[in-house]
């Protein structure tokens, strides 16, 4: 579209009830201030995949201090609904931190590994707490978290919340790392992979920490 230079600032407001996005910033040359908001989407798990908040088409900006939460999609297709969602601009950056992310479906989502700033945030009962193409570059705040292939959050690019969101993206032959955290969820497996919880590699007898507990 055509670059527009502008500032635009949205701050301390409560967004609730949109239907596809509840902030959304799109247009090139905008510099987005989005700070101490709480966006909330509560219409229905098979209407569309929201997205919390938008920034794309080369916009860039701040998105700081935000509280989102409720973005699920659960409808036909295959679509995701995001809490943050965040498209690398061609020039600029997006700062992304210091939000409280609970109950999204992928809560953080970034579309490439260039074109951020990305600070610690704190996630809690998402499906997917962070896609960061490359590898995840914060040390965030996460209740609990499954891993592919690695025991170090900061070692991937998914962060997971569930378990069964991580079984789903996962390929035959894969390990996954649950942490100490009763994960509320009914688990099914349809292929070879390994899961292991906190303590696997201490024997039953051993000095164990705190466990990983599935209760369906």
């Amino acid at each position: 579209g055509t670059t527009l230079a502008q500032n635009v600032t949205i701050n301390n407001s409560i967004i609730d009830d949109y239907q596809k996005g509840g902030i959304v910033m799109k247009q090139p040359g905008t510099v987005a201030t989005i700070t101490g908001n709480t966006v909330t989407w509560s219409a229905g798990l098979h209407i569309t995949a929201p997205n919390g908040i938008q920034v794309s088409n080369d916009a860039t900006g701040f998105v700081t201090g935000n509280n989102v939460s409720g973005n699920i999609y659960d409808g036909p297709g295959n679509w995701t609904a995001a809490g943050i969602l965040l498209f690398s601009p061609s020039s600029g950056t997006i700062t992304v931190g210091n939000n409280n992310l609970h109950g999204n479906e992928t809560s953080l989502y970034l579309t490439a590994e260039t074109g951020y700033i990305v600070n610690p945030n704190t996630f809690s009962n998402n499906y997917l707490h962070i896609y960061q193409p490359g590898n995840v570059t914060a040390t965030n705040i996460y209740d609990k978290y499954v891993l592919n292939g690695t025991t170090d959050p900061l070692a991937t690019e998914s962060v997971f919340g569930q378990i069964q969101c991580a079984v789903n993206w996962s390929d035959p032959g894969n390990t996954l790392y649950a942490s100490a955290h009763t994960f509320t969820e009914n688990v099914e497996v349809g292929q070879p992979i390994i899961i292991n919880g906190a303590n696997y590699l201490v024997p039953c007898s051993g000095s164990r920490g705190a466990e990983t507990v599935i209760e369906g």
